[in-house]
C-alpha cells in the first residue's frame, strides 16, 4: 500500500537518496520512505514516510464516525513517535491518508509545499492541484483492485 500512494510524489521530488548508505537509519532497521539531496528547512534534508489506513477498518471505524480524517490523524502520530529520532537532523513528513480519502494535516502541509516548490521549476501554477488530483486517482485505484479482489469466483458445475 506504501509504494501506490509513494509513487506520486516521485514525480515531483526527483532528487531522491538511498538511505541505506546513510546513518537515518533507526535501530531495528526500518528507515522513511524517501529523502531529498537537497536541503529542505534550515540546512536540514526532508523526509518523508507514507501510510494508507483503511476508514472502515474495526479499529478505525467508531473514532471515523465521529471525526472524518481521525484514522489518518492517528497513523500520522505514530509515525511522528516512530521516526523522532530524525527530528534533529531531517525535517520529517508522515503523510498519512485514509481509503476514503481523507489526509492527515502534516500530509497536506508536505504536499502543498512540494507543489509549490514544483510549481517554482515548471511555472505552473497548478502544480499543488496536479499532485492532489493523481494521489486522488491513486486511492481509488487502489480502491478498486481492493474490492476486484474481494469477490470470490466460483466454479459452477454444468
Amino acid at each position: 500500500m506504501n509504494c501506490l500512494a509513494l509513487v506520486l510524489l516521485f514525480f515531483y521530488c526527483v532528487l531522491l537518496h538511498d538511505l541505506s548508505n546513510n546513518n537515518n537509519n533507526r535501530n531495528d532497521g526500518k528507515r522513511p520512505d524517501g529523502l531529498t539531496l537537497v536541503p529542505w528547512q534550515s540546512w536540514h534534508c526532508a523526509t518523508w514516510d507514507v501510510t494508507v489506513v483503511h476508514t472502515l477498518a474495526a479499529s478505525y471505524v467508531s473514532q471515523s464516525a465521529v471525526q472524518a480524517g481521525s484514522a489518518a490523524a492517528a497513523a500520522s502520530d505514530r509515525k511522528i513517535a516512530k521516526y523522532s529520532n530524525l527530528s534533529s537532523s531531517h525535517v520529517f513528513f508522515p503523510v498519512a491518508v485514509e481509503t476514503l480519502g481523507a489526509l492527515a494535516d502534516d500530509g497536506h502541509t508536505f504536499i502543498r509545499e512540494v507543489g509549490r516548490r514544483a510549481a517554482l521549476c515548471t511555472a505552473d501554477p497548478r502544480e499543488t492541484t496536479f499532485l492532489y488530483q493523481r494521489f486522488s486517482i491513486v486511492i481509488q485505484r487502489f480502491n478498486s483492485i481492493c474490492l476486484a479482489n474481494s469477490f470470490s469466483i466460483s466454479e459452477s458445475s454444468g
